[in-house]
């Protein structure tokens, strides 16, 4: 892009195709990586979700693929069953983790190595001390200088003022959250 930095989309569907049509579309922009959830007309079993991947894979196959890993989509992917992607689509470049708890988080990264795996604002600080390879976040909309910090320092293995900087941070969503 422009900027010199790395652009990705959301290309996600209600249905395959849907998905395809999409990931094309952006890939024509110049679009190099997607992410995409699950379909979630009706909750995918294994199979169809190796189907899934497969066929984003074989349709676009100059394109990575992010999976973002959401609860709300019917499943949320475990590092076993990302193992099972990665042997038909080898397009799938890392996920987006938006929820399950740290031991979640510690097995999917264990389990694929290969792979990129982010986090958002809540995992910031336990994400990079387990291996995350970045974020996504909506912090960085409200402060980018304050939320590039945060990953420098967990990145220079300062856990302390990590930690503290993750207090920070909670108790701002609290506190805004709660706000009338």
């Amino acid at each position: 892009t422009a900027t010199g930095m790395p652009a990705q989309a959301g290309c996600t569907w209600s249905h395959t195709d849907g998905v395809i049509r999409r990931i094309r579309y952006a890939s024509e922009c110049g679009i190099p990586c997607i992410q995409v959830a699950l379909p979630s007309w009706v909750p995918l079993n294994d199979d169809e979700i190796r189907r899934f991947f497969a066929a984003l894979a074989d349709a676009c196959p100059d394109v990575w693929i992010v999976h973002y890993n959401i609860a709300r989509a019917g499943r949320f992917l475990t590092g076993k069953e990302y193992q099972a992607i990665l042997a038909v689509a080898p397009t799938l470049a890392g996920s987006k983790q938006t929820g399950g708890d740290v031991a979640s988080l510690i097995e999917i990264v264990s389990a694929t190595p290969s792979l990129r795996h982010f986090v958002v604002d809540h995992q910031i600080v336990p994400g990079a001390l387990f291996g995350a390879r970045g974020f996504y976040s909506f912090l960085a909309n409200l402060s980018p200088r304050f939320t590039r910090n945060l990953w420098q320092v967990c990145e220079r293995g300062e856990w302390t003022e990590a930690a503290r900087l993750r207090v920070m941070v909670e108790a701002f969503f609290r506190d805004w959250l709660a706000m009338p």
